[in-house]
């Protein structure tokens, strides 16, 4: 049995972009293979991705590939070519978060805002609107409670289900996406058809568990062993792998289990503990002002997309739902005043009266300041108000009207 040992050589671990180039390598054999993580002695079916992400396997982990099976020294030796040549190579830089270093609220931005919320910027901008709250997707009590029909039945309704909602995936991506948007439309059909996923769902329902138990189940698996990874990057999948087994609930249960369509009506602040992919593709960009999340890292996808599309995003304002209500004007910031960066313009529909700050301050701002991180939010009018109709400071067309005194004639 050939054995192939290496050293992890991606700056970012083994996450899915590289296992699932590996594990496309893997399905070309009929040998069984399996990856080994020396370092914590777990292993993984090396055709699934999601249980080789959930290995942890991080840059220097000394790693082993295990072959057997017919055409073993075949694959051994397109899989040693994989590992010295391409491996390397297949890993991409991640967006580095902002660092938490205390910065400066200007005094009258503090004076108007009445209350704010500090955050980490991952996009920086300034974004002004009516507070958008979205909660997460919940699955009836009475749906998990159903009883289970025959297996065969069951099995049956997983595949349809698999079957639509990896037909809908290829659709968008017929439809030749933006590149960070068809990488992570690629990401989630590897999710679909991932085989480790395929069969923790088989086996919940060969044991009497119905299909949409099974399904709730193997995500929720998969969902906690990458919440359990020391890497940041791999414990923002998990929202995505929940996100894919909730799609096939509702292609199981219909209408019972659609997930309402959240329309922005004006010019909007959408805050939400967390957000799907699915969930920010689905609002108007052009009315979409900015996002406040909890808890949702800058490595996740929707972050990923807020910042390919320029959308101003806090992370880590903690407990922010509990204090701001929905429909309440809102201004989101980044804290450093004044921003250094680019401010994303104001669309058509939203008010007017907005314009982007100057490189100066003006001289009444120039007083004691409030210290606060990277970032931050405030709701309330006269808060979004002073961010909207922020002028620059007038600057004199004329010239000078000083005159130096012609010096004193003395009488003789």
């Amino acid at each position: 049995m050939p054995e192939l040992e290496f050293q992890c050589p991606l700056p970012n671990g083994l996450h899915a972009r590289p296992a699932s180039t590996l594990a496309e390598v893997a399905a070309r054999f009929e040998a069984e293979i399996s990856l080994e993580n020396r370092r914590s002695g777990a292993s993984a079916n090396a055709r699934s991705v999601l249980e080789m992400v959930a290995l942890g396997v991080k840059r220097g982990d000394p790693c082993c590939l295990r072959i057997a099976g017919a055409d073993a020294e075949r694959a051994a030796r397109t899989l040693r070519g994989f590992l010295d040549n391409e491996l390397p190579v297949c890993d991409e830089a991640l967006p580095a978060e902002a660092p938490a270093s205390a910065a400066a609220l200007p005094r009258g931005l503090h004076d108007a805002c009445g209350r704010w919320y500090a955050g980490t910027v991952v996009c920086p901008g300034i974004g002004r609107g009516r507070v958008v709250l979205i909660r997460g997707a919940q699955v009836p009590r009475e749906l998990l409670e159903m009883p289970a029909l025959s297996p065969d039945e069951e099995r049956e309704k997983a595949r349809r289900a698999n079957a639509a909602v990896r037909a809908t995936l290829e659709t968008r991506l017929a439809g030749r996406p933006p590149a960070v948007e068809e990488g992570i439309l690629r990401a989630h059909l590897s999710i679909l058809g991932d085989v480790g996923m395929q069969q923790k769902i088989g086996a919940a329902i060969d044991t009497g568990r119905s299909g949409m138990q099974a399904v709730t189940e193997a995500a929720a698996h998969f969902a906690a062993r990458m919440r359990e990874s020391e890497s940041a990057y791999v414990r923002e999948r998990a929202i995505d792998i929940e996100d894919i087994g909730f799609q096939l609930l509702e292609r199981m249960h219909g209408a019972r289990l659609r997930s309402t369509q959240l329309v922005l009506a004006e010019a909007s602040v959408v805050v939400a503990e967390s957000l799907t992919p699915r969930q920010f593709l689905a609002l108007d960009k052009g009315l979409l002002q900015a996002l406040v999340l909890e808890h949702t890292g800058a490595t996740s996808h929707a972050v990923i997309l807020a910042r390919s599309f320029g959308i101003p995003t806090l992370t880590g304002v903690a407990d922010v739902r509990a204090h701001v209500a929905s429909s309440r004007p809102c201004a989101v910031a980044r804290n450093a005043w004044p921003a250094s960066g680019a401010h994303r313009p104001a669309p058509a529909t939203a008010s007017p009266s907005r314009s982007p700050p100057t490189s100066r301050p003006r001289r009444s701002l120039r007083r004691p300041s409030v210290p606060a991180p990277t970032g931050s939010a405030c709701s309330g009018p006269r808060c979004s108000s002073w961010i909207a109709r922020r002028r620059p400071p007038r600057r004199s067309s004329s010239p000078s009207t000083s005159r130096r005194r012609a010096p004193r004639r003395t009488a003789r």
